[in-house]
């Protein structure tokens, strides 16, 4: 462990501190209870000495030394995963908004950054296999490599988010022949040809993301999930290829698998939204494959399935409470922005959205998670500019990293 590096890092974000460093000491400790990158800060004598598991946690405590927030008291998160997600393809950020966003984060202590790339109003990093498909506000791969590597110095995760097979207008605009029919931003999964050519924007921006360990690849609000019998041309695929009685969910659903087993056989976890998975309303030939990492953010409609069947199932799951969790520029599909107030008083990170039953009135969802993400989404992407997304999510942002720390 470079001590001296750690220092000068967290010094970085506090750099009016007037502090002797030489007063530091890090210790590495093997305990269980400092667990999530736990960590606590003593006092001997003259000396300051914080004892962690991790580098990370050494990082967290120094943040607290140089912020004047220390305390004796064993700090430690309730999740592993504490994230941002940034819909960054229906409205363009700057290199430097991510890179300003990446210090707020770690003063945070957040330890992930979803970059949410592609959206049916743009793609914005360049793509050298398909430089059609790519708007032009975009980040360049040089500017995406300078972003994870700052994020990285931060001991930020970054995770790539590109949804398939839904929400693909721009991209298939270019490569009209790949769309399904009777939609206006759906892959035609049907078509050999069609999963290629999405798998091939897999490829380059996985290889784009070097240090990331997981994969968001989307799979939701591909069609109504509940009206499969308006696209018969899946049920037909899908008794072809997996007998009389499959469906057309059964194709989905090999659809999600042979994209999911793509990106893990390139070494990384795969991740995928829970709208679509496991409905009651739907009973598929063809299994899900449970080592999916489910995100999860809804449950709006009766049918979708409950956050304990993805538990239930082996699936790890992450908690995206969209109610409490979603900055939605505009305020679109009735969100208002959160406040710090609101999640203060109402996010628990076990806490799932509540479901909707039909006769039973709202029920409570809480279940182990991996981790919780706030999320930007710019629904109008014209209704706040760049520094205005960047002051107005600063408090709750701030009081979703204290629940998820249990700070209170």
């Amino acid at each position: 462990m470079d001590t001296n590096g750690l220092i000068k890092k967290a010094q970085a974000l506090y750099p009016n501190t007037n502090l002797d460093i030489t007063k530091l000491q890090l210790n590495q400790h093997v305990l269980e209870n400092y667990e999530f990158d736990g960590y606590q800060i003593h006092y001997d004598d003259d000396l300051i000495i914080i004892a962690s598991n991790t580098e990370r946690g050494h990082f967290y405590g120094l943040l607290d030394v140089f912020s004047g927030n220390a305390s004796t008291a064993l700090k430690k998160a309730n999740v592993a995963e504490r994230g941002l997600h940034v819909d960054m393809g229906r409205k363009f950020f700057s290199e430097a908004w991510f890179m300003d966003t990446i210090k707020l984060m770690a003063r945070l202590k957040l330890n992930t950054l979803q970059m949410h790339f592609s959206e049916h109003l743009g793609f914005r990093i360049e793509s050298k296999r398909f430089p059609q498909i790519v708007s032009n506000e975009h980040l360049s791969q040089d500017a995406v490599r300078r972003i994870i590597n700052h994020a990285n110095d931060y001991y930020i995760d970054v995770i790539p988010s590109f949804d398939s097979p839904g929400h693909l207008q721009v991209v298939l605009e270019a490569f009209p022949e790949f769309l399904m029919e009777n939609t206006t931003m759906g892959l035609d999964i049907t078509n050999p040809d069609a999963r290629a050519f999405i798998k091939e924007i897999y490829d380059e921006m996985d290889d784009l993301f070097h240090t990331s360990t997981s994969f968001h690849m989307g799979a939701d609000e591909f069609i109504d999930f509940g009206k499969y019998d308006e696209f018969p041309q899946l049920e037909t695929y899908a008794k072809e290829h997996f007998g009389p009685e499959a469906k057309g969910f059964d194709t989905f659903v090999d659809y999600v698998n042979d994209i999911a087993s793509h990106i893990q056989g390139r070494g990384k976890t795969v991740r995928a939204w829970n709208d679509g998975l496991y409905r009651i309303d739907q009973k598929p030939t063809v299994l899900l494959n449970k080592d999916i990492i489910i995100t999860y953010w809804t449950s709006w409609n009766p049918m979708m399935a409950p956050v304990k069947t993805f538990v239930d199932r082996g699936h790890d799951v992450v908690n995206y409470m969209d109610s409490l969790l979603y900055f939605v520029l505009g305020e679109n599909a009735g969100y208002t922005y959160p406040t710090e107030a609101s999640i203060m008083t109402s996010f628990e990170s076990d806490r799932f959205p509540n479901r909707h039953e039909t006769c039973e009135g709202d029920l409570e969802q809480r279940a182990e998670t991996l981790g919780a993400m706030f999320s930007i989404w710019c629904d109008k992407p014209e209704a706040l500019t760049a520094e205005q997304v960047a002051l107005q999510i600063q408090a709750p942002l701030r009081a979703f990293a204290l629940k998820c720390w249990n700070e209170n």
